[in-house]
């Protein structure tokens, strides 16, 4: 288990206040799943590039770093919930 959450965190960093998600290890549907559960908290938008997932923020309740961040947790805990069903 520690392994995957390793190569889960290899595959998540934020630039410019977009989170980047390595394509190989975040399947689109959790991170639509994520989007749908924060659509109170923030107004996301979702682009594709070659290898990863580029997930922007804008109107956050809270401040965006900490959305992002929180995002990010969240979308960890999906994956980790997903890899034990």
């Amino acid at each position: 288990m520690r392994a995957l959450m390793a190569s889960l965190l290899i595959g998540l960093n934020e630039v410019n206040g977009k989170l980047v998600l390595d394509k190989e290890l975040y399947p689109v549907n959790i991170i639509e799943r994520a989007r749908a559960d924060y659509s109170q908290l923030a107004s996301t938008k979702i682009e594709e590039s070659a290898s990863a997932w580029l997930v922007s923020f804008e109107k956050c309740v809270y401040d965006s770093e900490t959305t992002v961040n929180e995002f990010g947790n969240y979308l960890l805990s999906l994956m980790h919930t997903r890899s034990n069903s």
